[in-house]
């Protein structure tokens, strides 16, 4: 049985920017966090027309194929790129998760640094990259992963959607298969306002310790609300769980 539950919270900030999905129809389950971005206002919308579109376009994402979820993505930047003024040029990341419950087949894909992380049997298993400048140094070694959180160019993105069509690029994973019958399979997606407070070893840790989706993201928030600022972003999670 799969199971799943979220948060969106606006933090210690006057508006939320951030948007959630989660939609199960057909034998198929599609999960997403969008977190908008507007230098003069337009965010909200922005995130809000990602998960629109990932709503209305939910048969294509359940093919599963990495060309129709580019497909989707793609229309997900039009609608964006279609609301943009030059008073407000809008644009958000978004990363999505389509599991298939008939099949036990799933696959994610993501674009900006909303993240994914893929657990199996309580240990970390996956986790995307950030399209951002600090996993850029990550990759070039001048940073580590873990250092990623505090670096100075944290919010300095490579891709969002809203962008020009090569800047919005989604990277697609592998599609991956529920073989075992002990093998159960937890997904935590979330904004950067979310991970950037709870360590990958934590998301672990309380995991293994919660009961349901909605426990688990009840001990990240407490791990969270500990340490944030006053000033602190928006936070949003989905979590879903075999």
């Amino acid at each position: 049985m799969l199971r799943s539950s979220y948060i969106c919270e606006t933090g210690g900030r006057d508006h939320n920017e951030d948007s959630v999905l989660i939609k199960q129809e057909n034998n198929i389950l599609i999960a997403a966090v969008a977190d908008g971005l507007g230098s003069h206002g337009g965010g909200k919308e922005a995130s809000e027309a990602v998960v629109k579109t990932f709503s209305d376009e939910a048969d294509i994402l359940g093919k599963m194929t990495p060309g129709e979820i580019e497909k989707v993505f793609a229309d997900a930047n039009k609608n964006v790129i279609g609301m943009q003024t030059k008073e407000t040029e809008m644009k958000s990341t978004a990363v999505v998760l389509v599991y298939n419950t008939r099949k036990k087949t799933f696959i994610w894909s993501h674009v900006g640094d909303s993240r994914l992380y893929h657990f199996r049997n309580g240990k970390l298993l996956h986790y995307t990259l950030d399209h951002s400048v600090p996993q850029m140094k990550v990759s070039m070694g001048e940073i580590t992963y873990e250092q990623i959180r505090s670096d100075p160019d944290r919010n300095r993105l490579l891709r969002a959607v809203g962008g020009s069509a090569d800047k919005i690029v989604p990277v697609v994973s592998s599609t991956y298969k529920r073989k075992l019958f002990f093998e159960k399979n937890a997904f935590l997606l979330c904004s950067d306002g979310f991970w950037e407070y709870v360590l990958e070893s934590e998301m672990a840790e309380t995991l293994r310790q919660a009961c349901d989706p909605q426990d688990w993201l009840a001990k990240m928030k407490e791990i969270l609300k500990s340490r944030a600022k006053d000033t602190n972003d928006n936070f949003s999670a989905v979590a879903v769980m075999e």
